[in-house]
């Protein structure tokens, strides 16, 4: 029987995304995006809105993982920066 994940098991799951995994979906958007044109160039207008749709998607969430990438990384110079001046304070003393 499967359990329904709670929020800490998503947050877990979430904190495993790695630079690898936000560049093979940059590669997927490419390829996507590719489709697209292609499908708009032979007039198949159903499967170019639904690789429309498939883009939008996929663009809402490079961008969340980017801007979260970008929130660890002034969030760890941050805690550097903290901890150097706390060692800086203890030396002083």
């Amino acid at each position: 029987m499967a359990t329904n994940p709670n929020s800490s098991t998503i947050r877990a799951a979430q904190s495993v995304i790695q630079e690898e995994d936000l560049d093979e979906m940059r590669e997927l958007l490419h390829i996507v995006q590719q489709r697209m044109d292609k499908a708009g160039e032979n007039g198949r207008v159903y499967v170019m809105g639904q690789y429309v749709r498939i883009v939008a998607q996929m663009r809402s969430e490079i961008s969340r993982v980017e801007r979260r990438f970008h929130r660890e990384t002034i969030a760890a110079a941050r805690r550097e920066h903290r901890d150097l001046k706390m060692q800086q304070k203890g030396a002083e003393e």
